[in-house]
C-alpha cells in the first residue's frame, strides 16, 4: 500500500458457521510500504517487507498510469477481450463441434473448461488471495472490470478459461498442421491474460498460475481421453473417480475454515459468496460427467450429416440453450436463493448439450 495512515479492522476467524476468536489490528501504512501491525492482544508489533510482492504493484501501478495518460483508449477492447472467454462463445463453439465435427473434440474441450475451473476454484479458495486494490488503495481498476472481479485473486478465473479453451484448440490445431489459426489462438489466450493485468484486477502472478494449472490440465485431459479409448469400461472408471473428486471438492470447499477480514467494518471478501460461486464450478463438472456418461453408454448419436444439416442442428441446437446459459443461472440463483441453484444453473445446460439435445438429433432425422 502507497502513502501513509491508519487503518483499523478486525479479523474473524470463522469455521462452519461458528465464530472461533476475534482479533482488532491497526494497521500504519508508510510511504516506502513498509507495514506495520500493532497486535490489541497482546501488542506484539512486527514489520512486513518483501520487495518481490511488490514489484507486481508497481507494474499493475504502470499500466494504471499508461491507462490515464492514454485516456484508457485501449480499456474498451481489453474489456471485450477478457469478457470473451467467460462468455457463452467459447461453450457453444465446443458444443457444436460435439455436434458436428467429433464428439471427442468438443468433450476435450468441456473437459478442459470444468475440471480447469474445479481446480481453479479450489486453489483460489485454499490461498485467499485478495485483490490487487485490496492489497494496495491506489489500484483503481479500469472500466467495469471491478464487477467481473469478485472474490479472491488467485489464480485468475477468465485466464483459467482462456487456457481451457483457446490453449486446448490452439494445441489440436498445432497437430493438424493448422499454424496460423494455432498461432491466431495463442495470440488471443496471452491478451486475455494480459488485459487482467492492464485491467487492474489481477496480478502477473495470478495470471502465470492460472496459465501453469490449467495447460497441466489439458495435458491430463489428453491423456485420460486416449487411455478412456483403450479398454471398455475405462469410460465408467473416469466417471467414478470423477464423482469422487466431485464430492470431495464440495466437502472442501463447504467445511474448509476462511478468513474473514474487515476494512472500515466491510467485509473484504464474503466466504458464503465463495462457497455459492463454488457450487457453479461443481454444477459444471457434474454436467459434464453425466451428460458425457449418458450419451456415451445410452444415446450414442452421430455427428454425420450434409451442411444443410449440420447448419439447423446448429441454429436449433443454440438458440434455446443461448437463453438457458446466460438466464436460466441467474432466474435460479434469484428465485430460490439457495446454494445449489447455482449447481443446477450450470448442470443444466451441460446435460441439455450433451444428452437432451443429442437425443432430439438422433430421434429426428432432418437434424
Amino acid at each position: 500500500m502507497a502513502g501513509n495512515g491508519n487503518i483499523n479492522y478486525k479479523k474473524i476467524e470463522i469455521r462452519n458457521g461458528k465464530q472461533l476468536g476475534v482479533t482488532s489490528y491497526e494497521l500504519r501504512v508508510t510511504r516506502d510500504y513498509t507495514l506495520t501491525q500493532t497486535q490489541s492482544s497482546n501488542l506484539q508489533i512486527f514489520k512486513l517487507r518483501n520487495n518481490y510482492q511488490l514489484m507486481d504493484i508497481d507494474y499493475l501501478l504502470m499500466l494504471q498510469a499508461f491507462r490515464n495518460a492514454t485516456n484508457n483508449i485501449l480499456t474498451p477492447f481489453m474489456e471485450s477481450i477478457s469478457l470473451l472467454a467467460i462468455s457463452f462463445w467459447p461453450f457453444a463453439a465446443a458444443v457444436c463441434l460435439y455436434w458436428c465435427v467429433d464428439k471427442k473434440t468438443g468433450i476435450f474441450l468441456l473437459l478442459n473448461s470444468s475440471l480447469g475451473n474445479i481446480v481453479n476454484s479450489t486453489l483460489k479458495n485454499t490461498f485467499c488471495v485478495y485483490r490487487p486494490w485490496i492489497r494496495d488503495a491506489s489500484i483503481i481498476p479500469a472500466g467495469d472490470a471491478i464487477h467481473t472481479a469478485t472474490g479472491y485473486s488467485f489464480p485468475s478465473g477468465h485466464t483459467q478459461a482462456a487456457t481451457a479453451y483457446y490453449g486446448g484448440s490452439a494445441w489440436l490445431l498445432y497437430k493438424n498442421k493448422r499454424f496460423w489459426l494455432c498461432a491466431a489462438l495463442i495470440v488471443l489466450l496471452l491478451l486475455t491474460g494480459f488485459s487482467r493485468n492492464y485491467l487492474g484486477v489481477h496480478t502477473p502472478q495470478d495470471v502465470a498460475a492460472a496459465l501453469l494449472c490449467t495447460s497441466c490440465v489439458v495435458a491430463f485431459n489428453l491423456m485420460i481421453l486416449n487411455w478412456i479409448e483403450k479398454k471398455k469400461n475405462n469410460d465408467l472408471i473416469f466417471f467414478g473417480i470423477g464423482m469422487v473428486v466431485l464430492a470431495a471438492f464440495i466437502c472442501y470447499i463447504r467445511f474448509k475454515a476462511y478468513p474473514t477480514d474487515y476494512v472500515d467494518g466491510k467485509l473484504l471478501v464474503d466466504p458464503a459468496k465463495m462457497q455459492r460461486d463454488s457450487w457453479g464450478a461443481a454444477g459444471m463438472f457434474a454436467g459434464l460427467l453425466c451428460g458425457w456418461i449418458t450419451e456415451r453408454r445410452f444415446i450414442r448419436f452421430s455427428t454425420k450429416g450434409n451442411l444443410w444439416q449440420k447448419i439447423m442442428r446448429t441454429i436449433i441446437g443454440l438458440t434455446p440453450l443461448y437463453f438457458i446459459y446466460n438466464y436460466c443461472y441467474g432466474w435460479l440463483v434469484e428465485s430460490t436463493g439457495i446454494p445449489c441453484a447455482r449447481f443446477l444453473g450450470m448442470f443444466i445446460p451441460y446435460m441439455i448439450a450433451l444428452t437432451f439435445y443429442p437425443w432430439i438429433v438422433k430421434k429426428v432425422k432432418f437434424l
